[in-house]
């Protein structure tokens, strides 16, 4: 036979809600800079890659997006380099 224990176990619930909550904002997103309407895409996406690619070649066009970056979908090129104009402007 075995005993049943007479201890009351202590709530776990608060230990709980501290790491939800430490994970909560670790996995908060930095804030986007955003201009003229126009938030900043994150850098690790398609459109951050073709933000990095005009930032770094000031004055790029479309096409010069379309030449520089493999694999890129030229109707994702033409519409990042509007927004990116319009961001700067």
């Amino acid at each position: 036979m075995s005993k049943k224990s007479t201890k009351t176990s202590k709530p776990k619930a608060a230990k709980v809600s501290k790491v939800k909550a430490a994970k909560a904002e670790a996995a908060a997103p930095a804030p986007r800079e955003s201009r003229n309407g126009i938030p900043r895409p994150a850098a690790e996406s398609i459109c951050g890659s073709v933000w990095a690619f005009l930032d770094a070649n000031k004055g790029a066009t479309a096409n010069d997006v379309i030449a520089g970056i493999k694999n890129i979908n030229p109707a994702t090129a033409r519409t990042q380099t509007q927004r990116y104009k319009k961001f700067h402007s």
